[in-house]
């Protein structure tokens, strides 16, 4: 059980092979969780934003879990590149716009 609880979502790890992770786990835990404990327990060791989104889904079984968080995972991933894109944009820009100005 003390594995279960000290465990979490490492940084670069796909949403999907922590789920698998934790899964197997819990399966192995001498103290049986119920998969509706399992489920929780396992969103609240998630990235933050995963967690936040998860908690108000409250997903059934680990099979709904793992298919509701990718899509929130690929979700996140697109906005966050969408974000530093526009960014990158607005600083190439600003560059053009003073080389310009240069001359």
């Amino acid at each position: 059980m003390i594995e279960l609880t000290n465990s979490h979502q490492w940084e670069e790890e796909s949403v999907v092979d922590y789920i698998d992770c934790w899964r197997n786990l819990s399966l192995n835990c001498k103290n049986r969780l119920s998969e509706a404990s399992a489920i929780e327990i396992c969103i609240q060791e998630m990235h933050w934003g995963l967690c936040y989104i998860l908690q108000g889904v409250k997903p059934k079984t680990f099979e709904e879990l793992a298919t509701r968080a990718y899509a929130i995972e690929i979700t996140l991933d697109f906005d966050k590149r969408e974000y530093l894109s526009a960014d990158t944009n607005e600083d190439d820009q600003e560059k053009d716009e003073e080389y310009a100005a240069s001359y």
